[in-house]
């Protein structure tokens, strides 16, 4: 995936690209979790780790919004437009 804005290529890797995917639309945080919990075996206190540590670097990069709530995993996530 390549930003318009910085001109900087990213390779999101498979479980990445299937966030990324699953953000084309505002969803929350902990929704993305449970997909992955259900089509990958991983312990969920890793996978809410990963998706937040990943979600955090996109958030730094520019690449996403995150719309905050009282818990990190109830926030809602979305790609900015033009990204993709």
């Amino acid at each position: 995936m390549m930003s318009i804005e910085s001109g900087k290529y990213y390779n999101l890797g498979g479980i990445g690209g299937r966030v990324w995917d699953m953000m084309e639309t505002p969803i929350v945080i902990r929704q993305i979790i449970e997909h992955l919990l259900q089509e990958y075996e991983v312990d969920r206190e890793i996978c809410e780790q990963q998706v937040i540590r990943f979600l955090q670097q996109m958030k730094a990069e520019g690449m996403v919004q995150i719309v905050s709530s009282d818990s990190s995993t109830e926030n809602t996530v979305e790609e900015k437009v033009g990204e993709r």
